[in-house]
Order: C-alpha cells, then structure tokens, then sequence
C-alpha cells in the first residue's frame, strides 16, 4: 500500500507540475526511479496518511477531547 500511495503522491505532484522537476527537467516515469526515490515518495505519503488519521480521529472524537486554542478558555 505505501508503494500506491507513494506512486500516486508521485503522478499528483507530476499532474501540479507539468511533469517538471522543482529545476524544470521532465519527470521519470514511476518505473523509472529508483528503490530509495519510491521510498522516500512512500514514506512521505505514509507522513501524510497518517497526519489525515489523526485529523479524522480528533474531528470524530468531537471537540471536548480537542485543546482550546491558546488564549481562549475551555
């Protein structure tokens, strides 16, 4: 599953780029990279994944399990 989810960080970020690099050159394909660029890609969508379940887990926990946002009383 990281490796999906790491290929499919990889095509968004080809899709919001034009297929470019941050200095402008044409992406590699997926197949193309290498095993430590896919885990890397993985790791960061697994970062990712996982900061979203958090977000979900505290929204459904409702607000009394959420801190008050400094400055403001419970």
């Amino acid at each position: 599953m990281e490796s999906s989810l790491g290929k499919k960080g990889y095509e968004a970020y080809a899709k919001s780029t034009g297929g470019k690099t941050f200095d402008g050159r044409d992406m590699p394909p997926w197949d193309a990279l290498s095993i430590n660029i896919k885990r890397a890609w993985a790791d960061a969508s697994k970062a990712i994944a996982h900061e979203v379940y958090e977000a979900v887990k505290a929204a459904e926990a409702g607000p009394e399990t959420q801190p008050a946002p400094s400055g403001y009383p419970r």
